[in-house]
């Protein structure tokens, strides 16, 4: 993989971090409006690094894509295990 490619993998492993940990704290209700708003910043920055994994002709490895696309399961699995976290909470 390239220098780029490396980059990228490690910027989108850096944001669904950051979602994660969002995730944790929703599950434990104390998200703040801050929470929410770095939250969506850091899922839209992971969206648009995961957007290369699934594009053709983009200039990225078959090994960064894969790479790529493990990071948006991993992030979907997080997200479905906080639904039902969630879904299971009394409002």
């Amino acid at each position: 993989m390239s220098q780029l490619e490396n980059t990228m993998i490690h910027a989108a492993r850096q944001e669904l971090e950051v979602v994660k940990d969002f995730y944790v704290k929703r599950a434990q209700g104390v998200v703040t409006q801050e929470n929410r708003d770095d939250f969506l910043l850091h899922l839209y920055s992971m969206l648009a690094l995961l957007k290369f994994g699934n594009q053709d002709d983009t200039g990225m490895s078959a090994e960064g894509a894969q790479a790529l696309r493990e990071i948006e399961q991993e992030h979907a699995a997080a997200f479905a295990a906080s639904m039902a976290t969630t879904a299971l909470q009394p409002k």
